[in-house]
């Protein structure tokens, strides 16, 4: 009988708990989902940057070695 009530507490405090925890984490899971955002966003714009970079530098040679093979 006492085992009977303090699993029944133990349980009532798990359902509220649980029903925190769910709370909890859908606001730390929208804060992940924000951060994974975050993430990726920084991730293509640093990829797309050093894409630009790279195509540029690729442009510049070959401008480059245009004018010296027209020099030349």
């Amino acid at each position: 009988m006492l085992q009977d009530t303090s699993s029944q507490i133990q349980q009532r405090q798990w359902v509220g708990f649980s029903a925190s925890n769910a709370m909890s984490s859908i606001t730390s899971g929208v804060n992940y989902f924000q951060a994974i955002q975050r993430f990726l966003f920084g991730r293509i714009v640093f990829f797309l940057s050093h894409v630009h970079a790279y195509v540029n530098l690729h442009v510049l040679c070959a401008l480059r070695r245009k004018r010296c093979s027209c020099y030349a």
